[in-house]
């Protein structure tokens, strides 16, 4: 799994890891990724899923431009302690989240 990455502010990306065969049910793990942006204190936290084939993935879009770190937390070894970072450059054509203000 490459460890860093280059992608544009607002656009989704998106990592897989490969993990041994569990013996439990899959759907009982929690696997959480938490992404901290260099020069201030924004973090975001997302959580991995798992997909048909037994890979593990997790997703994060920038919302700031800059370095973003991140450090996954799970029971289970082979996804806790996963590390890496994301250069979010910015992008002039994003448009962000969409969001609703007030009832009208």
């Amino acid at each position: 799994m490459p460890t860093e990455r280059e992608v544009l502010q607002w656009e989704p990306t998106e990592w897989a890891v490969q993990t041994e065969a569990y013996d439990g049910n899959r759907f009982d793990i929690v696997s959480r990724v938490t992404f901290e942006h260099a020069g201030s204190d924004e973090r975001r936290v997302t959580e991995m899923f798992t997909t048909r084939d037994g890979e593990w993935r997790f997703r994060f879009t920038g919302t700031r431009p800059g370095l973003w770190t991140y450090r996954s937390a799970s029971d289970v070894v082979a996804l806790d302690g996963l590390t890496g970072s994301v250069h979010v450059a910015p992008n002039h054509n994003g448009v962000g989240f969409v969001t609703s203000i007030g009832s009208t």
